[in-house]
C-alpha cells in the first residue's frame, strides 16, 4: 500500500517513476500488484522483461529446464507440493523456502516409492550469498525465501 503511494504521489507530480524487481515482472511478483492499481487509477504503466528467477538459476547450474517434449511446470510456494507428483518433465518450485521442508519430505517419499529424478536448488541467485544445491542431501542445507527448486523427473 504504502509503495502504491509513493508510486501515485510521485506520478501526479508529473514524474515518471521506475520499479525494479529480481527476475521478470510478470512472474509472481509483487510488481503486478502495483502495475494492475496503477493502471486502475488511470496511468500509464510499461513492463520491461527481466531473466526469469528459475531461468537464470537453471543457467546458473548448467541444466535445461526442457528439451524435446518435456513438460515445464512453474509453481508457486503456497501450491500443494504433494499434488505435483503427477506431472512430468521439469517442475520448478518458486520461492520454496518456506515450504523447503515439505517439499523434501514429498520428494523422499517419491524416491522411495521408486520415482527417478534429479534435485537441483539455488537460493539467492545471482547475488552475493548465492548457493547452489545439487541432490537432496545437499538442498536440506537450503535456507531462505528466494530458494528455486528444480525437479527433473524421469519415468
Amino acid at each position: 500500500e504504502k509503495i502504491y503511494k509513493d508510486i501515485v504521489s510521485e506520478l501526479e507530480s508529473g514524474k515518471n517513476v521506475g520499479m525494479l524487481t529480481i527476475g521478470d515482472p510478470s512472474v509472481y511478483s509483487t510488481y503486478m500488484y502495483i502495475h494492475k492499481r496503477v493502471k486502475g487509477a488511470g496511468f500509464d504503466a510499461d513492463m520491461i522483461s527481466g531473466v526469469p528467477s528459475f531461468c537464470a538459476a537453471a543457467a546458473r547450474l548448467g541444466i535445461p529446464l526442457g528439451e524435446m517434449k518435456q513438460e515445464i511446470h512453474i509453481i508457486p510456494a503456497s501450491y500443494d507440493v504433494e499434488k505435483t507428483l503427477e506431472y512430468g518433465g521439469t517442475c520448478v518450485y518458486m520461492k520454496s523456502g518456506k515450504k523447503l521442508g515439505e517439499l523434501i519430505k514429498v520428494l523422499e517419499k517419491a524416491i522411495a516409492l521408486g520415482r527417478k529424478m534429479e534435485v537441483y536448488g539455488v537460493t539467492n541467485c545471482g547475488m552475493e550469498d548465492e548457493c547452489i544445491y545439487r541432490g537432496l542431501d545437499e538442498l536440506e542445507m537450503a535456507e531462505g525465501y528466494l530458494t528455486i527448486v528444480i525437479v527433473k523427473y524421469y519415468d
